[in-house]
Protein backbone atom coordinates (compact mmCIF):
# COMPACT_ATOMS: atom_id res chain seq x y z
CA UNK A 1 0.00 0.00 0.00
CA UNK A 2 2.74 2.44 0.95
CA UNK A 3 4.68 1.61 -2.23
CA UNK A 4 1.64 2.53 -4.31
CA UNK A 5 1.11 5.76 -2.35
CA UNK A 6 4.76 6.67 -2.89
CA UNK A 7 4.43 5.93 -6.61
CA UNK A 8 1.24 7.91 -7.20
CA UNK A 9 1.48 10.92 -4.86
CA UNK A 10 3.80 13.87 -5.41
CA UNK A 11 4.55 16.84 -3.12
CA UNK A 12 2.82 19.29 -5.47
CA UNK A 13 -0.50 17.42 -5.34
CA UNK A 14 -3.22 19.08 -3.29
CA UNK A 15 -5.13 15.86 -2.62
CA UNK A 16 -5.20 14.30 0.85
CA UNK A 17 -5.14 10.52 1.09
CA UNK A 18 -7.10 9.06 4.00
CA UNK A 19 -6.38 5.55 5.23
CA UNK A 20 -9.64 4.18 6.59
CA UNK A 21 -9.83 1.99 9.65
CA UNK A 22 -11.19 -1.42 8.68
CA UNK A 23 -12.66 -4.43 10.46
CA UNK A 24 -9.59 -6.60 9.83
CA UNK A 25 -11.63 -9.52 8.56
CA UNK A 26 -10.28 -11.84 5.88
CA UNK A 27 -7.42 -10.26 4.00
CA UNK A 28 -8.20 -6.65 4.98
CA UNK A 29 -5.46 -4.48 6.40
CA UNK A 30 -5.91 -1.49 8.72
CA UNK A 31 -8.01 -3.45 11.20
CA UNK A 32 -5.39 -2.70 13.85
CA UNK A 33 -4.03 0.75 14.58
CA UNK A 34 -0.50 -0.68 14.30
CA UNK A 35 -1.12 -1.58 10.64
CA UNK A 36 -2.13 1.99 9.84
CA UNK A 37 0.96 3.30 11.66
CA UNK A 38 3.18 0.98 9.64
CA UNK A 39 1.73 2.21 6.35
CA UNK A 40 2.12 5.85 7.39
CA UNK A 41 5.73 5.21 8.47
CA UNK A 42 6.50 3.78 5.04
CA UNK A 43 5.04 6.73 3.15
CA UNK A 44 7.76 9.05 1.89
CA UNK A 45 8.34 11.93 4.36
CA UNK A 46 7.88 14.50 1.58
CA UNK A 47 4.24 13.43 1.09
CA UNK A 48 3.39 12.18 4.59
CA UNK A 49 1.62 15.46 5.39
CA UNK A 50 -0.88 14.58 2.64
CA UNK A 51 -1.81 11.37 4.48
CA UNK A 52 -4.48 11.13 7.16
CA UNK A 53 -6.88 8.70 8.81
CA UNK A 54 -10.61 8.20 8.45
CA UNK A 55 -11.66 6.73 11.81
CA UNK A 56 -14.76 4.72 10.87
CA UNK A 57 -16.47 4.02 14.19
CA UNK A 58 -18.43 1.07 12.79
CA UNK A 59 -15.27 -0.58 11.45
CA UNK A 60 -13.27 0.13 14.62
CA UNK A 61 -16.00 -1.34 16.80
CA UNK A 62 -16.32 -4.41 14.54
CA UNK A 63 -12.53 -4.85 14.69
CA UNK A 64 -12.88 -5.40 18.43
CA UNK A 65 -12.14 -2.00 19.90
CA UNK A 66 -14.69 -1.24 22.65
CA UNK A 67 -16.07 2.15 21.62
CA UNK A 68 -19.25 1.72 23.65
CA UNK A 69 -17.67 1.17 27.06
CA UNK A 70 -14.19 2.63 26.57
CA UNK A 71 -14.19 5.39 23.94
CA UNK A 72 -11.58 7.41 25.83
CA UNK A 73 -9.34 4.35 26.12
CA UNK A 74 -9.64 3.54 22.41
CA UNK A 75 -8.85 7.14 21.43
CA UNK A 76 -5.89 7.15 23.84
CA UNK A 77 -4.62 3.94 22.24
CA UNK A 78 -5.10 5.45 18.77
CA UNK A 79 -3.20 8.55 19.87
CA UNK A 80 -0.30 6.50 21.27
CA UNK A 81 0.03 4.35 18.15
CA UNK A 82 -0.88 6.71 15.32
CA UNK A 83 -0.80 10.07 17.03
CA UNK A 84 -3.20 12.96 16.90
CA UNK A 85 -0.47 15.52 16.38
CA UNK A 86 1.08 16.97 13.25
CA UNK A 87 -0.40 16.02 9.90
CA UNK A 88 -2.58 13.23 11.29
CA UNK A 89 -4.38 15.71 13.54
CA UNK A 90 -5.00 17.97 10.56
CA UNK A 91 -6.27 15.06 8.43
CA UNK A 92 -8.26 13.08 11.02
CA UNK A 93 -11.93 12.43 10.27
CA UNK A 94 -14.39 10.50 12.42
CA UNK A 95 -17.07 8.71 10.46
CA UNK A 96 -19.94 6.60 11.79
CA UNK A 97 -20.88 3.97 9.25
Amino acid sequence: ISDMINTVFRPHHRTTLLLETMTGKGTEVCGKFEEIREIIDRVSPEIRDKTGVCFDTCHVNDAGYDLVNDLDGVLTQFDKIIGLDGSIKNNFIIFGG
